[in-house]
């Protein structure tokens, strides 16, 4: 059987995304001179800051409110801001789990890899601005939000904003990154599974208060 052999700087040009082969693509990723996380970084950058503006037109005009241009884009700048921040700490913690657990990857690696396994958030970010585009109107309850139902103190709208987050495309990413560690390390480890798992769960929490703090000072 002939090796299959992986080109060194292969991704420097072009990032592949990750619908077929995803193992392969994180070999790829790993065996590239110059990770490319610019592309997928870039792209939920743009795709998360256009749902937030929308949803924030939306919301003004079914709340029969005059819709502020300066408030949509301070909400899309805003949403902007969090992904860089999703990604940056994200990143971090990624790598620190991985050398603890005996991976030898740079930080440019894993941010390439984050990165990489971002896709399943912008087509939900597209998914999203298309509905509002459809509809003419905001998604009420996105994601498992509904659960929670009607919300107006802190801790409601704390576990809405946070179960909003939960969806088919969050576990995607997951998946994508527990894919990603398992090639970097060789195999899977439950306790880096566990921490990666609750890792993710602990910043839809983190982000869920954030946008509960936020959504109480603007009302």
């Amino acid at each position: 059987m002939m090796e299959r052999k992986i080109l060194p700087g292969s991704l420097t040009k072009k990032m592949t995304v990750p619908f077929f082969r995803p193992a392969l693509q994180v070999q790829k990723i790993l065996a590239a001179e110059k990770p490319g996380w610019a592309i997928p970084l870039i792209a939920y950058l743009a795709a998360g800051a256009l749902q937030a503006g929308m949803a924030e037109r939306y919301r003004g005009i079914e709340s029969q409110l005059d819709v502020n241009p300066a408030g949509i884009l301070f909400t899309a700048v805003g949403a902007a801001v969090g992904i860089l921040l999703f990604w940056l700490v994200e990143s971090e913690v990624f790598n620190i789990l991985l050398l603890l657990n005996g991976g030898r990857t740079s930080i440019n690696q894993v941010k390439a890899l984050t990165a990489w396994a971002f896709f399943p958030f912008v087509l939900r970010e597209l998914e999203r601005s298309v509905y509002m585009l459809a509809t003419g109107r905001a998604i009420l309850y996105p994601g498992l939000s509904a659960a929670a139902g009607p919300a107006e103190t802190f801790g409601g709208i704390w576990l809405q904003s946070a179960l909003g987050q939960l969806d088919v495309f969050f576990c995607w990413h997951l998946v994508l990154i527990l894919i990603a560690a398992k090639a970097v390390l060789g195999k899977n480890k439950a306790g880096l599974m566990a921490a990666i798992i609750f890792g993710l769960l602990g910043w839809v929490l983190l982000e869920g208060a954030v946008l509960a703090g936020f959504s109480l000072l603007t009302q």
